[in-house]
């Protein structure tokens, strides 16, 4: 266009006989940059548009993957031990990711993992000097530990553990996330009523999330025609999902299921898409030598591996039965401590690889741990339903996790007061059935699984992503932009401190009392809070309730 306007002058200065011509040309340039002007305009109009969108886009970005705002998500207030830190830098030379194990800086901002940068330490990841890292060397940064077994037993039972201790225990054994049993509160959570105020219990004292399971019971089933409104209620309450035992619970409110209750419960389960955990014994009757009480052979032996393999089996048959009928359902089997039936459930699941069916697998620390015949006479805290089996038996069940026929290790922590484990007596008949567990569920399941072959990434697999997987938590269990900033730092090679004093269960009668455990957690991060470090725990309520 400046060309233009140096053409037209120099015609004006000439003054020659061909005005007419010049009058055409400047007419001509005047509409030339009346055109040009138009396209400019519209030129600048959209250059703003696209600044308007990417603007817009970068603070959607920002409130989803920075804040944590997304629905049911609100942005995270200042909590734990870093203050108001709330953007952060974590490095390791080795962060476990579903991609491998690699030197990252793992950015957190707002509760959640905002950026992975791949590769040695920087000075300031983001430019800015001021900015926090937390330099954790060659210690393991993990996605946080979701465990989908634990009986916190409050209210109720409050004096057996409760939210306060439990959720204390679960920071410092790297859990971030954790799913409450309907039993043993009391009353047991089998209606909307009673699981919802078990998470109004809750919120106000827990340190990391809090998710419920529901109870499906003979009351509320469905079958026979009976109403199934109070399962309804408690699916839209937010329960996680369900469980129901096939043997006798030993809780008088919380009835174990027949054939027909878990097909009602199922069908109905299926619409939600919510799992239905299962306690699987069938039990029948056998005979025990009670003058023997005090030799866990005997009560082993009061609960044979035949009671889990019909059970199993059961289960088989159901998911059979509503698969051929197209209904999609999710049937997750709970401490798996029979080896010998999960070749038959590998066999299953290779035939329903591409259909709506799930059925998963759950086993224990403690069966992966301990075996029947180091089991002390008279030692009661190790008495737990199933019972934990011969050492041929626990081989089975590592052989069966490292091919993933087994998917998650959850702790099935179930505690009690001491005095009901009649540890003076030493009556394994007698005793309350159940194992303290939930701050060793790491350190336990690694020190075995490291003998084995076992690998960092295996652990995160079974305690984290697939259990968030099993549980429908898809916003956690790995270490990925735009997740939760819920991570578990740990020293796979340090002796984790197994005394009494470290220990924040309310109460300190455990079989891994002073065991030579490895695997110590260093610290732990709650939604980018960091609730444990270095054996100190966070006084502030930094967890919520999780529902789905």
């Amino acid at each position: 266009m400046a060309r233009r306007r140096s053409a037209r002058l120099r015609a004006a200065r000439a003054g020659s006989s061909r005005d007419t011509d010049g009058q055409a040309n400047r007419d001509r340039g005047a509409e030339e940059e009346e055109n040009v002007g138009r396209y400019t305009s519209r030129r600048l109009l959209v250059v703003l548009v696209i600044q308007v969108l990417v603007v817009g886009f970068s603070l959607a970005s920002q409130r989803i993957f920075s804040s944590g705002t997304t629905a049911g998500h609100p942005r995270p207030l200042p909590c734990g031990l870093l203050g108001n830190q709330t953007k952060y830098f974590v490095f390791s030379n080795r962060v476990v990711t579903l991609r491998g194990t690699f030197p990252a800086t793992v950015g957190v901002d707002g509760g959640r993992i905002v950026s992975i940068d791949r590769g040695p330490k920087a000075e300031a990841p983001s430019g800015e000097s001021d900015e926090l890292v937390l330099d954790y060397g060659d210690l393991v940064v993990s996605p946080g530990l979701v465990d989908l077994h634990v009986h916190v037993n409050e209210p109720g039972r409050a004096d057996w553990e409760g939210f306060e201790t439990a959720t204390r225990a679960a920071a410092a054994g790297g859990v971030t996330t954790l799913l409450d049993m309907p039993l043993n509160s009391k009353p047991a959570a089998t209606t909307a009523a009673i699981l919802k105020e078990k998470m109004r219990v809750a919120k106000d004292k827990i340190l990391v999330d809090v998710g419920f399971w529901g109870g499906l019971v003979p009351g509320n089933s469905g079958a026979d025609g009976s109403s199934q409104a109070e399962l309804l209620g408690m699916v839209e309450a937010g329960a996680i999902g369900f469980k129901a035992f096939m043997s006798p619970s030993g809780i008088e409110d919380f009835g174990n299921a027949a054939r027909e209750d878990l097909v009602s419960g199922l069908r109905l389960l299926s619409r939600h898409s919510k799992p239905l955990m299962v306690h699987a014994e069938l039990p029948f009757e056998v005979e025990v030598d009670s003058s023997a009480s005090s030799k866990y052979e005997t009560y082993m032996n009061s609960r044979p591996g035949e009671f889990e393999e019909g059970a199993v089996r059961q289960l088989l048959s159901i998911s059979r039965e509503l698969g051929s009928e197209g209904v999609p359902h999710k049937i997750h089997v709970a401490h798996v401590a029979e080896a010998s039936v999960l070749d038959e459930v590998q066999i299953y699941k290779n035939k329903n690889l591409r259909t709506a069916v799930s059925f998963t697998t759950e086993t224990c620390p403690h069966y992966l741990f301990f075996e029947s015949g180091g089991v002390p006479d008279g030692a009661t805290q190790y008495k737990c339903a199933p019972p934990v089996r011969a050492a041929e038996n626990r081989e089975g069940l590592w052989k069966q996790l490292l091919r993933g026929t087994i998917n998650t290790v959850g702790s099935d922590h179930s505690p009690s007061p001491p005095g009901l484990k009649y540890l003076e007596e030493g009556d394994f008949l007698r005793a309350w059935g159940g194992i303290a567990g939930l701050q060793y569920g790491l350190p336990a399941t690694w020190t075995a699984g490291k003998e084995r072959g076992a690998t960092v990434e295996d652990m995160a697999g079974w305690w984290s992503s697939s259990p968030a997987a099993v549980a429908g938590l898809e916003d956690r269990g790995s270490i990925e932009v735009g997740k939760k900033a819920d991570l578990v730092v740990w020293d796979d090679e340090a002796r984790a401190d197994t005394s009494r004093e470290s220990l924040f269960h309310r109460h300190k009668l455990s079989p891994y009392n002073d065991l030579d455990l490895k695997g110590k957690v260093e610290a732990t991060f709650v939604s980018g809070h960091l609730v444990y470090s270095k054996g100190e725990v966070a006084g502030e309520v930094c967890g919520r309730i999780v529902r789905t």
